[in-house]
């Protein structure tokens, strides 16, 4: 009926991941296209939103944790999605989240503000329903409006990371703010360290600088900026 995607392993590699995430007291969801079913096909019948309707299937996604944080949304989004319920024969089998593969990572969601960001996972970790928890999310990984920046590889990072650590030859310089506000660093008291290269870049989004000694690169409040010096 279906086949894993060759790039993240195979069949078998799925069977074992959930049989051991059963061993763990785990429960291994999976979501596939047929999920994304139209009003008039035969899992909706006796819904209790329309006579027409009638969502058969054991449990759906539930969006209005996303809502609820949005920038523009008041908190008692919350109470407003939670009051709705009665639509549902059994809310506690509702799929819950706050980000995924289709809206904004909540960090960009909260605007970076990390009393909020944990206080969102509070809320979804102890809040009815079977939480979600999106690839990233729990190291805080930022994204954007695009679905490419919200489904960034993650492993390409880690790869990278890793094998810095393991020995490799690239030369690297981690740059930390730790303020709420973005800021220009200036990069001059390390300039006799990088102008044996010609470019520092980013990793994570590709900005390359040319190195010298007005140098300065932006990162982000409460963030950390990975760049590595190249020759080219």
């Amino acid at each position: 009926m279906y086949r894993i995607d060759p790039r993240f392993g195979t069949n078998e590699d799925y069977y074992n991941l959930v049989d051991k995430a059963h061993a763990k007291g785990i429960k291994v969801i999976m979501d596939h296209v047929v999920n994304h079913i139209g009003l008039y096909h035969p899992f909706q019948a006796n819904s209790r939103l329309s006579s027409e309707l009638n969502t058969n299937l054991p449990a759906v996604t539930d969006f209005g944790l996303f809502e609820a944080f949005g920038r523009d949304q008041d908190i008692n989004e919350f109470y407003s999605f939670i009051g709705k319920d009665f639509l549902y024969s059994d809310p506690n089998n509702l799929v819950t989240y706050i980000d995924n593969h289709d809206v904004m990572r909540l960090m960009d969601l909260v605007d970076r503000d990390l009393q909020r960001y944990i206080m969102a996972l509070k809320m979804l970790l102890t809040m009815r329903g079977i939480p979600q928890i999106y690839y990233g999310t729990e190291i805080g990984l930022t994204g954007g409006k695009h679905h490419g920046e919200i489904r960034c590889d993650l492993r390409k990072i880690h790869v990278m990371l890793l094998q810095q650590r393991a020995g490799q030859k690239w030369k690297m310089l981690i740059v930390v703010n730790n303020s709420e506000y973005e800021r220009n660093h200036s990069l001059l008291r390390y300039y006799p360290y990088l102008e044996d290269r010609k470019i520092l870049k980013n990793v994570e989004s590709g900005q390359e600088y040319q190195i010298s000694e007005e140098i300065e690169v932006i990162i982000p409040g409460y963030d950390v900026g990975i760049f590595e010096l190249v020759d080219y």
